[in-house]
């Protein structure tokens, strides 16, 4: 910039000094003074192209901060409800149970000892050691966990565990000790009981105290942790779905940031109550103040985060800070109130093409189910029923199926003997589930005619929320 300013002041006083130059006043060549002239013109042109270059260089590092945005949160660490509550389930049924004193010897009709594992990477790394599994099968096993190997030890640690006593009386009455101070001996421990026939709502919290390793020496600690005792699993074994029990792990860091002119609850994981540095954590993004279900999508910290009608990507991740930037505007999100992605595929019998955008100003019910998923079985007659009631309305139904079988032939199975008859889909990759945010199974979202997302619900009360809306809208 200085420099062509400079040159442009050169310039003119080279034109004033041959203004003023004695030659002009006597005759000279014309043609000589026009070719003068015309060289000067250009020397102009060119400094002026370069004054112009500079300024929109300027504009250009002016605009630049608007298409990088960056937003920093503050976090602070919390316990309670939230959208990034742990479930565990202790599914290790213990099959010798004299290694334990104190189990009641009160006669029950189901009863068991099951153990969770506090760390799971550890645990893995012990049943390496002791040639209980392949080295092939612990490294795809710890692939995907959260916390960093440099968190194992090669010395066994016995506290790794939270053991819990379950048995069901005739009466429907839950019973369940949970040993507490890991001592192997449930008779120092409190005993819950609880009614099957009645949800229980405030659901108790226990201080449990396990080991655990630091990187550099192995370290007792206690945990807080609640116990649900509700039927929460939809195994068909009766002792796996009534004598079980759900461990909940709820704390979290959390803060508030506006973006966008929009206020957003940031949620990120504090699995293993902050005790272990991990690999990748979870972060949840929630508008203020709108529908509890919008936006529980759990993104990985190196996912890109969607929301808002935009993408981010987690520029920084600390204790107490989260740091996010704006990458790119998008329209399509399928959360609640945003237009939903296209959907496109094959129909599972007949291999006919599916687009979604065939079916512009229709409201679409789809529902994401598996035939390995109990709920999404159970739902099918429900799903069925509303499709019979609507089918000749202004709606259409789609079904996405998640299976592992490249064949399909359970849920082909399923879909025959259910009589099934709208277009029949089905997902073999994560691709589909990552584009409209699948968080769980079934999930059912219904899109009006304008391609917006209405609905979107996790579990089969989706279809009563559906149905209600339709009532009204069809």
């Amino acid at each position: 910039m200085q420099l062509a300013l400079a040159i442009t002041l050169r310039l003119v006083r080279r034109v004033k000094n041959a203004l003023n130059c004695p030659w002009t006043r006597v005759n000279v060549n014309p043609l000589s003074f026009l070719l003068f002239m015309f060289k000067l013109s250009v020397k102009i042109l060119l400094v002026m192209k370069k004054l112009f270059n500079s300024v929109l260089f300027i504009l250009l590092c002016n605009c630049a901060p608007s298409l990088a945005q960056t937003y920093t949160i503050a976090l602070q660490s919390k316990v309670g409800a939230n959208p990034m509550v742990n479930q565990n389930i202790p599914t290790l049924t213990v099959r010798d149970v004299s290694i334990y004193k104190g189990i009641p010897q009160k006669k029950y009709a189901l009863q068991n000892v099951r153990r969770w594992v506090f760390n799971y990477n550890q645990n893995l790394y012990e049943a390496l050691v002791e040639g209980r599994i392949t080295r092939e099968n612990y490294l795809n096993k710890i692939k995907n966990s959260l916390i960093d190997t440099a968190c194992v030890t090669n010395q066994k640690i016995n506290r790794n565990y939270v053991s819990v006593f379950i048995g069901l009386d005739s009466l429907s009455n839950k019973e369940v000790i949970v040993d507490a101070n890991n001592n192997l001996d449930f008779s120092d421990d409190k005993v819950f009981t609880f009614n099957l026939k009645e949800k229980v709502n405030t659901l108790p919290r226990i201080e449990v105290s396990v080991d655990y390793f630091n990187g550099k020496e192995i370290q007792p600690t206690t945990v807080s942790m609640k116990m649900d005792p509700n039927e929460t699993t939809y195994s068909q074994n009766e002792i796996e779905r009534k004598a079980n029990l759900v461990l909940i792990m709820d704390p979290y860091r959390s803060g508030t940031g506006i973006i966008g002119g929009k206020k957003y609850n940031f949620y990120v994981n504090n699995e293993y109550f902050g005790l272990y540095p991990l690999k990748n954590y979870y972060i949840s993004v929630k508008p203020e103040n709108e529908d509890a279900n919008e936006n529980s999508f759990r993104f990985n910290s190196t996912d890109t985060l969607r929301f808002g009608h935009a993408l981010y990507r987690v520029k920084q991740l600390k204790q107490d800070l989260l740091q996010i930037e704006l990458i790119a505007k998008t329209k399509f999100e399928a959360t609640l109130n945003s237009m939903a992605p296209e959907i496109s595929g094959k129909d599972i019998f007949s291999s006919k093409d599916f687009s979604s955008q065939q079916l512009k100003g229709k409201y679409i019910l789809i529902d994401f189910w598996g035939s390995w998923c109990r709920p999404c079985v159970e739902s099918l007659p429900d799903l069925k029923n509303l499709h019979e009631k609507y089918k000749s309305k202004n709606i259409a139904f789609v079904s996405i199926a998640r299976e592992s079988d490249p064949k399909l032939l359970r849920a082909k199975k399923i879909i025959t003997e259910q009589k099934l008859d709208w277009p029949q889909l089905a997902a073999l990759s994560d691709d589909l589930e990552k584009n409209y945010m699948i968080q769980g199974f079934p999930t059912t979202m219904l899109i009006d005619p304008k391609g917006k997302v209405v609905i979107k619900e996790i579990g089969p009360q989706a279809l009563e929320k559906i149905a209600s809306y339709l009532a009204e809208n069809l």
